[in-house]
């Protein structure tokens, strides 16, 4: 038996209750952490994926994952200043 599994937030965690991760920004969440966590649905995610614009880590060839770190840098990247009128 493996020490650490899938929580139902989709984060690993321990046998012990706490996630398994040496940085908090480096653990894997499944899609529907990310759709919550994001406000984004689970159906934009998969459409984002199919496109490769969002970064995933394949388990195989149907099983997705994202690092926390990853989507926060994407996040930013998406970011648009607002332009102040003149």
């Amino acid at each position: 038996m493996r020490d650490w599994f899938y929580g139902f937030d989709g984060f690993i965690r321990s046998r012990g209750g706490r996630e398994v991760s040496n940085s908090e920004n480096n653990r894997l969440m499944d899609i529907r952490a990310v759709a919550s966590w994001t406000g984004l649905s689970v159906g934009t995610l998969y459409h984002l994926i199919s496109q490769k614009r969002i970064p995933v880590v394949r388990i195989s060839s149907r099983c997705v994952r994202f690092r926390q770190s990853d989507i926060e840098q994407w996040l930013a990247e998406k970011v648009v200043p607002s332009q102040n009128p003149k």
